[in-house]
């Protein structure tokens, strides 16, 4: 690389940087990189380049987006509620955190951390129903 001053008629110098040999510039990418090529694509409604494949399912879960945001938030919030140490565990990081307590593997290490419903006091006037794990609900009865 090598830097070629050149000096204007205003007396400023501008250095312009040359690159002996072969450029190591893809040309290949002009015209899908022109930013008026992909104003002009946006314009006439064809999706801009992306290298995601679309995806396709059923998203009727009957939720629209402020109930998933509110719901997120939610479970965010419970998470901070829990100790300093257990959120340490999880890198403070709610994601962690529910996959974890989604994994049937961990419920002994739940259960020792103090955050299974049989370690959750209850809460007085609540009228939620805890759901017992399978095979505990027939030795209940």
């Amino acid at each position: 690389m090598l830097l070629d001053p050149i000096e204007r008629e205003n007396g400023s110098v501008r250095i312009r940087t040359v690159t002996p040999g072969e450029s190591l510039t893809e040309q290949s990418h002009r015209a899908t990189t022109n930013i008026n090529v992909i104003v002009a694509k946006a314009r006439k409604g064809i999706p801009v380049h992306t290298n995601q494949e679309p995806y396709f399912g059923d998203f009727t879960s009957g939720m629209d987006y402020r109930e998933n945001l509110d719901k997120i938030r939610d479970c965010e919030r419970d998470f901070l509620s829990y100790p300093p140490e257990i959120r340490k565990r999880f890198r403070n990081d709610p994601s962690q955190f529910l996959d974890f307590v989604l994994d049937p593997a961990n419920s002994k290490e739940l259960q020792e951390m103090g955050l299974t419903a049989e370690n959750t006091p209850a809460i007085p006037g609540s009228q939620d129903e805890t759901i017992a794990p399978e095979g505990e609900a027939e030795a209940a009865t």
